[in-house]
């Protein structure tokens, strides 16, 4: 596929917009079937628990295309420097570290008497922060505004990390 676009004169980073478009429309089908599934088949009865219901559900989706989104970039732009299994590994392994890494490591590395520990809570990635699951099993509603646009400022920051340096990785010759 990059060889066709590229014999077509597209410039690099075109290319890499093209090749991450075929795969992003298939991460917005996943939320969008989602949230179809959640507002059309779980909606809550009562007036004042459907719209925390879809607010949430909302937030849920936001926060899971701002993970999404940058590892399927790195995942594709790895790929074209190396082997699948290495593009695909690096985002798995980005994405448990930051669900699980979060909650274990967390109180080892975010204890006030070492640098290391520190530097290593900031610099890991958050997406335990994107896991909205038990608000949607306890019914305990959705974020409060200023929570969720932090939540979505980190994963966004997060994100834009990832993305650059995928497109640092992206190579465009087989």
């Amino acid at each position: 596929m990059l060889e066709h676009l590229q014999a077509a004169g597209q410039h690099r980073y075109n290319l890499c917009l093209q090749l991450n478009a075929s795969i992003f429309v298939w991460v917005a089908a996943v939320a969008i079937l989602a949230m179809i599934v959640c507002l059309g088949f779980c909606m809550p009865k009562s007036e004042a628990d459907a719209r925390d219901w879809s607010v949430l559900v909302l937030q849920y989706s936001t926060l899971y295309l701002l993970a999404a989104i940058p590892l399927v970039v790195l995942a594709v732009t790895l790929g074209t420097r190396t082997h699948e299994i290495i593009a695909f590994m690096v985002p798995v392994a980005l994405l448990f570290l930051g669900l699980f890494g979060g909650i274990w490591l967390g109180p080892f590395l975010a204890q006030d008497d070492s640098l290391i520990g520190t530097l290593l809570w900031v610099v890991m990635p958050h997406y335990h922060l994107a896991d909205l699951t038990p608000r949607l099993v306890f019914k305990m509603g959705p974020l409060p505004t200023a929570d969720f646009f932090r939540t979505a400022g980190v994963l966004a920051l997060e994100g834009a990390v990832f993305t650059l340096l995928g497109l640092c990785a992206f190579r465009t010759r087989s």
